[in-house]
């Protein structure tokens, strides 16, 4: 009991020296000075010393900004898991040639697909570099048959032939079409079935597919296209297709309009060559 007591008496006492203490830091010593020791001893009881009254003590919070990655948004972006957040053209003409493309107000003008592709990759390297391409193909790429702009223009439009005139070009650009024409003049990378549809293909790419694989190999040996009927298509790569867990299911192309109303999946063609342009 004695020990209850003295207890409540020393809890009584430091809720009062607490107070004084309190209102003494609060610059409120007259205050205190006059107030009845009753007085004080009702406000503590009334729990007025709280949190809400303890003084405030200002804190500074330094934020740490983290790096954010950016998200892909453009109609010519995508993502694939392993792959590089951003897929967009990486050079000038490329570029050039999706924005025209986009831009454009008809977007299937018809027509035959080397001449659509080819048209759309001069127009673009124009729009860039203010001079037609032909300028600037190597001297080294002539045979003893076509001078660097002939060369060029039978491999863009696969003119297969049996004679020596398209037998000496180079054996591994023949039969490639746009892709082959670009890489055999330095312009741009070639990419295989393999490549293309791993994801290795940038927007605005030139893409030349057989739909056999027979016909890719009769015209990369030579022979008078008379005598078949090869199925090729050209056409310009805009971006892939994916699936819902981000794996490629099919691609975006622009042609004279043909087949650009739907993405392309790999069963539409056996053979598939691409450049990345490099310009």
């Amino acid at each position: 009991m004695f020990l209850s007591l003295y207890h409540s008496s020393v809890c009584y006492r430091l809720n009062v020296l607490i107070f004084v203490l309190f209102y003494l830091a609060c610059g409120s010593t007259d205050s205190i000075a006059q107030a009845p020791i009753s007085q004080a001893k009702n406000l503590s009881q009334q729990n007025l010393i709280s949190e809400h009254v303890l003084p405030l003590k200002k804190v500074t919070i330094n934020l740490v900004i983290a790096g954010i990655r950016s998200i892909a948004t453009d109609a010519t972006d995508f993502a694939l898991p392993g792959k590089p957040l951003h897929l967009k053209p990486e050079y000038p003409v490329a570029r050039q040639i999706v924005d025209n493309y986009y831009k454009s107000e008809n977007k299937n003008p018809g027509g035959h697909c080397l001449t659509i592709s080819k048209s759309r990759f001069a127009k673009a390297y124009k729009d860039v570099y203010g001079h037609s391409f032909r300028e600037d193909l190597p001297e080294a790429i002539a045979t003893k048959e076509l001078t660097p702009q002939q060369v060029f223009r039978n491999l863009f439009t696969t003119a297969t032939k049996s004679d020596p005139e398209w037998r000496n070009l180079p054996r591994e650009y023949r039969a490639k079409g746009n892709a082959g024409a670009i890489a055999l003049a330095g312009l741009g990378k070639l990419i295989d079935t393999e490549g293309i549809w791993s994801g290795k293909l940038r927007p605005g790419a030139l893409v030349q597919v057989w739909w056999l694989r027979e016909d890719y190999e009769k015209v990369r040996r030579g022979t008078e296209v008379q005598k078949f009927d090869p199925y090729g298509h050209s056409f310009v790569f805009l971006g892939y297709e994916l699936d819902r867990m981000g794996a490629i299911k099919g691609m975006r192309i622009a042609d004279q309009g043909f087949q650009s109303y739907r993405p392309l999946v790999p069963r539409d063609y056996e053979v598939w060559w691409g450049v990345n342009l490099q310009i």
